[in-house]
């Protein structure tokens, strides 16, 4: 499904604070693009949408207003495909998403061959690390090699709580492979069983049977199950699991493990409560206190949905992510076009230099510095964004690395920190090879 999200401020009129030459010219928009997926589309939608009201009515980007074109997948790769060409059609300079791996490994080669870059903050396939991409799939949140030495440290270090045999059952997208790579080197005597992502997507081939995907599991006689996919397979697969004696009686339950695709929208208020009090991982935000008071504030007076209460929508998992990517494209346009590029000629190369520069070394700047950046990128300064999901400090191949939390699932199907795990911790240090 295709929106087009009428920014209310791309028909401000610029007053004396705007940064453009002439206040009083009504300049064309420069129109964006999103990429977002089923069950976490509406928050993320909200979260950029605020993004980009609060760049327009604040002058826009030295004086052009920010036009957000959204488009709805339903997480499959040809649908990202089909919804990227549409984004095509409207002549977007850069783009929010993709969602997920699957999609971001499916568009890279499309985002470079057409010269228009990906910002993904949810996407974390470690193998697409290394792509030949030219710089135009870039990810503001670590992969999820990261993510599976957590995993394993952490069941490692609570033994007594996880014991072997250990099952993982992953999904077969990027998402799920790219863990299961990881904890096939972390994880020793680990048992893997794979399902096809997006079970219940009408454009998902021969998906899994999931009650002989219990079965298979139940055959494996586990200590500890670690359930790796999206919301809503997880329900799936948990409904019939929830189901079996084997994996309920107290005799024989084993213990669940989840990762971060349980973080969305559906599973934490659906899931059987049988699995509350079960723990996973996520990737933990590290920020300046301001970035974060200017995340809180800036969307309490920008987001346009009077449905939408801001606890329902900034903690949203990647929430921090996708506002953060706003932001770093939108400063990389503003790089681009203080170094001289026309308005026609936005995008491209270009515009991955400049969203890069966005956040190198120099004065930092979060959301609510947006004038200040401004005018310390018209003035040649070099600047470095430091975002409300964390510091985006990129390396030669556009990722980031950072920390990762365990969550426990409570009574009240809310999500309590238990630990967290540094870069340095973890022994994480970026795949790039460039």
């Amino acid at each position: 499904m295709k929106r087009f999200c009428a920014i209310f401020s791309c028909f401000f009129i610029f007053t004396a604070m705007s940064c453009s030459d002439d206040p009083d010219v009504v300049r064309d928009p420069i129109p964006v693009g999103m990429l977002t997926f089923g069950a976490i589309a509406p928050q993320h939608e909200l979260v950029v949408s605020a993004a980009i009201n609060s760049i327009n009515a604040r002058g826009g980007v030295l004086g052009y207003p920010l036009e957000l074109h959204v488009e709805d997948t339903d997480g499959s790769p040809p649908s990202g495909v089909a919804a990227f060409n549409r984004l095509v059609e409207k002549n977007v300079v850069g783009i929010i998403g993709p969602t997920t791996s699957g999609q971001a490994g499916e568009l890279w080669q499309l985002a470079r061959d057409q010269g228009i870059p990906l910002i993904s903050g949810s996407s974390t396939d470690p193998t697409l690390v290394d792509k030949e991409d030219g710089g135009f799939l870039i990810r503001n949140i670590s992969n999820d090699a990261a993510q599976a030495q957590a995993i394993a440290k952490y069941l490692t270090d609570t033994a007594d709580l996880y014991p072997a045999p250990i099952v993982v059952v992953h999904d077969d997208s990027g998402y799920g492979k790219g863990i299961k790579v990881g904890l096939q080197d972390t994880l020793a005597g680990a048992v893997f069983i794979s399902f096809t992502a997006n079970l219940n997507s009408p454009e998902t081939e021969n998906p899994t049977d999931v009650e002989q995907l219990v079965t298979d599991v139940v055959a494996e006689a586990p200590g500890t199950v670690v359930l790796v996919g999206l919301d809503d397979d997880l329900l799936a697969i948990t409904n019939v699991a929830t189901e079996r004696e084997e994996l309920t009686a107290a005799e024989t339950k084993p213990a669940w493990f989840f990762t971060d695709g349980a973080r969305g929208n559906t599973f934490p208020g659906s899931v059987s409560e049988l699995l509350l009090g079960s723990q996973g991982t996520a990737a933990f935000e590290t920020s300046f206190s301001s970035a974060v008071d200017a995340y809180e504030s800036l969307y309490d007076d920008y987001h346009v949905s009077p449905d939408s209460t801001p606890q329902d929508t900034l903690g949203f998992i990647y929430s921090t992510n996708v506002w953060d990517a706003a932001f770093l494209l939108a400063g990389g346009i503003a790089a681009q076009l203080a170094g001289g590029t026309a308005y026609e000629d936005l995008g491209g190369s270009g515009l991955v230099d400049g969203i890069f520069s966005a956040a190198q070394e120099g004065i930092p700047w979060h959301a609510g510095d947006w004038n200040d950046m401004i005018e310390n990128v018209r003035d040649g300064k070099d600047v470095d964004y430091a975002g409300r999901s964390g510091p985006n400090d990129f390396d030669n191949c556009g990722e980031v690395t950072g920390s990762y939390e365990v969550w426990e699932l409570t009574a009240e199907r809310s999500f309590e920190q238990l630990r967290v795990y540094s870069p340095e911790a973890l022994a994480s240090t970026s795949l790039c090879n460039r």
